[in-house]
């Protein structure tokens, strides 16, 4: 049988009850489930006669019947834990004492006489509050003195002298780790502190606050073998991840037990009570969170498929594979969108063995040459279904029964400047209409109106002499859209910020990959890459008047600076230093000579594009709580910011006071 180790988001809910236990799934096959349970030795004894019978287990609140119980003792090692907590001023009130809270209940929870642990503290430089030592109240003395303040960086975090983690790891005696524990991100050398963990066997384990894990510590963990833990949010969560990684580096005792799941669902919950006749020894309830690749499902090789425009009354067919993954499945029903689009090689009923691949067509028939779309949704017996998106065609070839014609001007007209005209054209329904103008016989085309109606509208005639001008009225379609850019993809990525260019010809696109990217919409479908290596882009915002891009994202390039990339070339991004935690909403004034930030600490920023190194202005405590979005108004200079306090402020951008209306 294949083993798989199931990737694991812990959503801590739980008490350590009598026994400081803590437990660790696994789902090594659909149908199989299992739990470990690390506990120390003074259950070793209640432990060594337990039986199915003693154990009560419940699965999303459905009982279930444990199958097989396993006792593995180990005689546990000794660890040197070096636990370096950051005190950056982001850290400030509520993350600096969940953290304290956190870390003393672990000290309680742990067996400090056979291990030794050090408290070191980081911003920009670094602090040895606490050498290693057993002694849990000089620990705990220690970390009640801490108080945040500064910057945040990496290298003073593991590598710089004094304090750094690495370097006070090599002075311990037993098995070295490390707990790095911080609420963003910040600049690292990742290879030197890799090398520097790797050769002197130091494991680096990650804890995040209330963030995603930053891509720096996820590379530097993983290539030291730690483990990382994100958007950990109350004290009993970060306290619970400390314990559960220190059991599972000392390779405590612990009890496995066994039972048949056949749950779809990737959320799990798990209450478990251990009993000795009548009384209950233990008891733990966890969640976890199930990779949806490790369930049954059905897999397709491809997610879209565009057919193109084809000839009338003909019809073309696409091969495609399904895969049945993790399990033997049966296709309950087969959903089908569009009727011009069907299937042959599959159908309901049929069985498709696990890892089976397995044939099949799609078709299409072109009824006419009309833009087409269809979603194929095949619905497995249990579990998760899955779909797949399809295009054809593209605009109708018009019969001229909505062709518009200009009345005036019409062609040989000697036009001037002094009064306004009055272009007419013919329509035959109340359509929404645009109107261009060219001065070079057509070559070139600027708008006159958009999305007007009737059949006349008054114009000031620009003051250009030219013998080539050009006055045309259309209904707009989206027809150049549908056959150059129908779909814009790339590299199969998930795209999560998008924003136009000040012209509303290109585009900036962020992507799960870490790219911006630059789009060309209405000539290519190739994007250009404009920046690589961003961890996760929070914010973009193009200007309303230049080439500058706004972005703010975790980097390694950037911590909780903003970045201003010029869309025109791929130069070094011009930093907007000076925020003191992440920017997660940006906004630009009307003329693009401002840009103001919403930050995650309750600040709004405000700076002068012309003076990027300082802070114009700065609103401290706008909000109790993050800043989720900000907007500055495009007419006066004023700007509106709602937090997670459930109010929206409105703000003076120039003297940073609240406005009041009466």
């Amino acid at each position: 049988m294949i083993y798989y180790i199931v990737f694991l988001i812990f959503i801590y809910n739980f008490s350590f009850a009598q026994s400081e236990i803590i437990s660790d799934f696994n789902l090594s096959s659909f149908s199989n489930s299992s739990l470990k349970f690390f506990y120390n030795k003074s259950l070793e004894s209640k432990f060594d006669k337990i039986d199915t019978n003693k154990i009560e287990l419940y699965e999303n609140n459905i009982r279930k019947n444990v199958t097989l119980i396993s006792n593995f003792k180990n005689e546990a090692k000794k660890l040197s834990i070096v636990i370096a907590l950051d005190i950056s001023s982001s850290m400030q009130e509520n993350l600096i004492e969940l953290s304290k809270k956190a870390i003393t209940k672990y000290l309680n929870s742990i067996d400090l006489d056979s291990n030794e642990i050090a408290l070191t503290t980081f911003n920009q430089n670094n602090y040895l509050n606490k050498d290693f030592t057993n002694n849990k109240l000089s620990l705990i003395s220690s970390l009640n003195l801490i108080t945040p303040f500064g910057g945040t960086n990496f290298n003073s975090a593991f590598l710089n002298e004094p304090a750094g983690a690495l370097l006070v790891s090599n002075k311990s005696r037993f098995k070295k780790i490390v707990f790095l524990i911080t609420d963003g991100n910040a600049e690292a050398d990742i290879q030197k502190i890799i090398k520097n963990a790797n050769d002197n066997n130091i494991v680096i384990n990650s804890f995040a606050l209330k963030t995603q894990i930053p891509k720096v510590l996820e590379d530097i963990s993983k290539a030291t073998d730690g483990k990382i833990f994100s958007n950990i949010d109350t004290q009993d969560k970060l306290t619970r991840a400390l314990v559960e990684t220190t059991y599972l580096f000392s390779k405590s005792n612990y009890l496995q037990f066994n039972w048949n799941s056949y749950s779809c669902d990737t959320s799990r919950n798990l209450q478990v009570s251990i009993k000795d006749n009548s009384q209950i020894i233990s008891t733990d309830s966890s969640n976890f969170i199930v990779d949806e690749k490790l369930l049954p499902r059905f897999i397709v090789d491809k997610e879209f498929f565009d057919f193109g425009i084809l000839p009338i009354g003909t019809n073309q067919s696409e091969n495609y594979n399904v895969v049945a993954a993790n399990s033997k499945i049966k296709i309950d029903s087969i959903f089908i969108s569009n009727p011009r689009f069907s299937i042959k090689g599959i159908k309901p009923n049929d069985i498709i063995m696990e890892n089976e691949s397995v044939k099949f067509q799609i078709q299409y028939t072109a009824i006419d040459t009309f833009f087409s779309t269809c979603k194929i949704i095949i619905y497995p017996d249990f579990c998760k279904s899955t779909q797949f998106e399809l295009t054809a065609g593209s605009k109708a070839k018009s019969d001229g029964s909505n062709t518009l014609k200009l009345l005036y001007p019409n062609g040989n007209e000697k036009l001037t400047t002094s009064a306004p005209i009055e272009l007419k054209w013919d329509t035959k329904s109340n359509q929404i209409l645009n109107l261009e103008f060219s001065s070079n016989s057509g070559k070139n085309w600027e708008s006159i109106y958009k999305s007007i109606t009737g059949n006349s509208v008054l114009w000031n005639l620009p003051n250009i002499e030219s013998n080539n001008c050009l006055v045309k009225v259309f209904k707009p379609t989206n027809s150049n859209l549908l056959e150059n850019v129908t779909y814009l993809k790339y590299n199969n990525l998930r795209f999560n910020l998008i924003s136009w260019s000040n012209q509303s010809d290109k585009l900036v696109t962020s992507n799960s990959s870490g790219e911006l990217l630059i789009w060309d919409v209405f000539k290519s479908k190739i994007p250009r890459i404009l920046a690589k290596d961003l961890i996760y882009t929070i914010a973009l915002e193009w200007s309303p008047t230049t080439q500058l891009i706004a972005s703010s994202f975790e980097s390694t390039l950037s911590g909780f600076d903003i970045l201003l990339f010029d869309a025109e070339n791929n130069d070094q991004p011009l930093k907007l230093k000076g925020n003191s935690s992440k920017a997660l909403s940006l906004s630009w004034n009307s003329n693009g000579s401002y840009l103001c930030s919403g930050l995650r600490d309750g600040t709004i920023n405000i700076w002068d594009i012309s003076k990027p190194n300082l802070v114009k202005k700065q609103i401290i405590n706008a909000h109790i709580g993050s800043i989720s979005t900000i907007a500055w108004n495009p007419q006066i200079n004023y700007i509106a910011s709602a937090g997670s306090d459930r109010w929206i402020k409105i703000w003076d951008a120039i003297t940073g006071e609240i406005q009041r209306f009466q």
